[in-house]
């Protein structure tokens, strides 16, 4: 298998203990309008710094939630998959960047929810072009619309990294 040939590790997160997770679908264009502030949250992104790249069968990827992205929102694909992709300097990585992470909330200090809760926090604009891509989440109403004006970015305490967590 390519992956088990190109790389020497490989983690599996089954999700079957209880964890809170960052609102990955609270977009980050949609809560801070200034490109240049919103250029600096992502550019400082955690899980950019300390998670973890991905592959998926459209190719390489610089972080895992730009690869889920381009998956449901059907984007162009990633890198070609190749020894040493990960090595590969950011500029190569800058359409993915710039595509995905304005959609994304990862790289926002935003309180995180339990996934047995079984529903997602996300922006108008990714329901609209979720529900247009027909997900069913979108379809059964398992999501809390988030309100830009909520976003508070003191957020003491905030380790999304840290998503292991004992329900209350």
């Amino acid at each position: 298998m390519l992956i088990e040939d190109t790389f020497s590790y490989l983690n599996h997160n089954q999700h079957k203990n209880p964890c809170f997770h960052q609102p990955v679908l609270v977009a980050s264009r949609d809560v801070i309008a200034d490109p240049v502030r919103r250029q600096g949250w992502i550019d400082n992104c955690w899980l950019q710094e300390q998670w973890a790249s991905a592959i998926t069968p459209k190719g390489f990827f610089f972080c895992e939630v730009a690869a889920a992205f381009d998956t449901v929102f059907n984007g162009p694909g990633g890198l070609p998959v190749e020894p040493g992709c990960w090595r590969r300097p950011l500029a190569d990585f800058a359409d993915q960047i710039n595509r995905w992470c304005q959609r994304s909330g990862v790289c926002l200090p935003l309180p995180g929810r339990r996934d047995s809760e079984g529903r997602d926090d996300l922006t108008a604009g990714n329901a609209a072009e979720l529900g247009r891509l027909g997900s069913p989440a979108i379809a059964a109403g398992r999501y809390v619309v988030f309100d830009p004006n909520d976003f508070r970015p003191d957020q003491p305490g905030w380790q999304p990294q840290r998503y292991l967590r004992p329900e209350p």
